[in-house]
């Protein structure tokens, strides 16, 4: 026979266990958002990063073609937006192809 300090740890337990269940989940759900949450913004920053590299490198592949068609470090820097000394640094880079 059920006493009432038996119906109270019952209750009891199945509270502190439904707690811990609750927890467990609400954990295990943190973490996958967070995850996805991580993963989705270091795909976005990846892309960024790319397109940012990708527009230098075509600037500087614009420079250097000024550059060998005899256009002024000035006029070169004008023409891109690059620096004086980003378009100066191409130049040596070339050589004295200029």
């Amino acid at each position: 026979m059920r006493t009432e300090i038996d119906i109270i740890a019952e209750k009891t337990y199945a509270r502190e266990s439904g707690f811990a269940e609750g927890r467990a989940e609400g954990k295990a759900l943190g973490i996958a958002e967070g995850r996805a949450e991580g993963r989705a913004e270091g795909i976005a920053e990846g892309r960024a990063e790319g397109r940012a590299e990708g527009r230098a490198e075509g600037l500087a592949e614009v420079a250097r073609n000024f550059l060998t068609m005899g256009f002024s470090i000035d006029q070169v820097s004008k023409g891109t937006g690059l620096s004086i000394e980003e378009v100066s640094n191409l130049q040596s880079s070339l050589g004295s192809h200029t």
